[in-house]
């Protein structure tokens, strides 16, 4: 059984023109050749834009039902919201509490203590750091929350880690040169029980790190 024919759209651009080309020649539609050929370079400027904008959308519609099926974190992260997930990564910056932060938010916690306050928000210290990795997007990154009461961790800028902890996807505004630009991913909190977070011994092989581990 023979298989499906698909002509291209440049061809049958160019089909449509030699056709009219030889019904204007030989039908006598057209008295001389100068309005015949302004005739056709006219066709032309009307048929590239649309050649142009008709490749723009196909290319478009093709990339987002291409991004529909894989539905990857790397690709989709908002889909992967308040879900528990396992990424490797290099830690590119650490983030220092000031010696004022600490003392509001001791004087903070004790108070909710004293009026049976069960609020965490702003109340305890996290180790906070930002950590590219293979299975995100080249150039992003996703900022780590730690809490400290949990067990500090010696980290330093340029470690691998292995980070499990609940995903929030939460798009903050950052400035640059161009104007306010939104990163593409949230953060990972809620990584205090037992090795949510290991210091690799070196960079890992990248090769085997596809997209990261959900835990339901």
């Amino acid at each position: 059984m023979a298989g499906k024919v698909n002509i291209p759209t440049e061809l049958t651009f160019v089909t449509i023109l030699v056709i009219v080309y030889f019904v204007a020649k030989f039908g006598g539609i057209y008295e001389n050749l100068e309005i015949l050929l302004t005739s056709i370079v006219f066709l032309v400027i009307i048929l590239v834009p649309i050649s142009v904008i008709y490749f723009c959308i196909k290319i478009y519609l093709k990339r987002r039902n291409n991004l529909a099926l894989k539905k990857t974190f790397k690709d989709m992260p908002w889909l992967y919201n308040h879900k528990t997930i396992k990424i490797t990564g290099r830690i590119e910056k650490i983030f220092t509490t000031a010696l004022t932060d600490k003392i509001i938010m001791s004087l903070r916690h004790q108070y909710r203590v004293l009026i049976a306050n069960h609020d965490h928000q702003g109340r305890y210290e996290h180790q906070r750091f930002l950590i590219s990795s293979p299975q995100i997007q080249l150039g992003s990154c996703i900022f780590i929350s730690h809490n400290v009461d949990f067990g500090k961790l010696k980290l330093n800028e340029g470690d691998w880690v292995e980070v499990q902890g609940e995903y929030l996807h939460r798009t903050t505004k950052r400035k640059n040169f161009f104007g306010p630009k939104f990163t593409y991913y949230g953060l990972i909190h809620k990584t205090h029980d037992p090795n949510y977070i290991t210091i690799l011994p070196g960079k890992p092989d990248v090769k085997s790190l596809k997209d990261v581990t959900v835990f339901h």
